[in-house]
């Protein structure tokens, strides 16, 4: 989760799904934007738990859509 090394800008979180099937690319969040990082880390632990079998697949895309709802109202203050 640190910087890659060599790519321009302040990234503050490497890509967690990258390599990862079905996830539709990379994410990234620069530093300042706290609701695309926080998305990314749950992303992350949505993604274990699927792949640990603990929610399906489309049990953790239903979390995610609420989370990103939540995240986006608590950081930007609505």
């Amino acid at each position: 989760m640190a910087q890659p090394a060599g790519e321009p800008g302040p990234l503050f979180l490497r890509s967690v799904s990258a390599g990862r099937p079905g996830t539709g690319g990379v994410v990234s969040a620069r530093v300042g934007d706290r609701a695309g990082v926080l998305l990314a880390v749950l992303r992350a632990e949505v993604e274990a738990a699927v792949d640990r079998g603990v929610v399906t697949r489309g049990e953790g895309q239903e979390v995610l859509a609420r989370l990103a709802i939540v995240v986006d109202q608590a950081v930007h203050g609505r």
